[in-house]
């Protein structure tokens, strides 16, 4: 009735809120659809912590009023909050694999942005949590997450899984085919199998070793080799898998 009356839509209150930004945060679907139905909706409002109606429900697991901010075509879907963070980099964060498959099928998404905080993105943090099943979401899409992405300290994707031990991770980002197997951080010329040595991660070691494209002889900064890593470490199984592979 007081749409119908000319109210206004976009009116503001002392903390920045809009009618919109009210309702979505409670949940009222019904009306949610009512002031998106009026053609001067502001979907993009902000409230003083730059948060919009979309980063609001995305934060409240409002899963059906993300649809509905979803289907009006003047959403901003890549909006940053106020510590520069994106929808997509939020819910791949608490592993929203539901919303997060929602953001990409959407064509305006943009799967590699980063957080300006370190240039991480989305699949960093997901690799980071181990979030297998988010994983598969970022790599699968038609745009698929650059796998060679580096953060601030240099290192890629495959830095942190072989780092980690997940091994399950490490298999999802080597069965892509795109990934730099023998990349390295720039600072030691260390490269994932050193890492994977080094840790003593011996199911990683295996993986790597099996693509059959990784550098078996390469020296780190210092002059050491994988093999020297291995000994050094005192892992017996290692050591026979590289020198079954021709290390020296």
């Amino acid at each position: 009735l007081l749409i119908k009356k000319g109210a206004n839509v976009n009116t503001i209150d002392k903390d920045r809120q809009t009618p919109l930004l009210l309702v979505v945060v409670g949940g009222r679907k019904a009306i949610v659809k009512l002031l998106l139905k009026t053609s001067n909706v502001n979907v993009n409002a902000k409230d003083r912590g730059r948060q919009t109606p979309l980063l609001l429900v995305v934060a409240g697991r409002r899963k059906a009023i993300v649809k509905l901010l979803f289907n009006t075509s003047k959403v901003s879907i890549n909006t940053r909050d106020r510590d520069r963070q994106t929808l997509l980099l939020l819910v791949v964060v608490g592993g929203r694999k539901a919303i997060v498959k929602l953001l990409l099928n959407t064509s305006k998404v943009n799967i590699n942005t980063n957080n300006n905080s370190g240039n991480t993105t989305p699949l960093f943090l997901v690799v980071a949590g181990g979030r297998k099943a988010v994983v598969k979401l970022l790599l699968n899409t038609e745009k698929g997450a650059n796998v060679n992405t580096r953060d601030r300290d240099r290192q890629t994707p495959l830095f942190l899984v072989v780092a980690g031990g997940r091994e399950a991770v490490v298999k999802l980002l080597l069965n892509i085919g795109k990934v730099n197997i023998n990349t390295n951080n720039n600072g030691g010329n260390i490269t994932p199998l050193f890492l994977a040595v080094v840790g003593g991660r011996e199911a990683v070691v295996k993986l790597l070793l099996n693509t059959g494209k990784v550098n078996i002889n390469i020296n780190n900064n210092g002059g050491n080799t994988v093999l020297y890593k291995a000994a050094w470490s005192g892992s017996k199984t290692i050591v026979q898998l590289l020198i079954k592979k021709g290390c020296w």
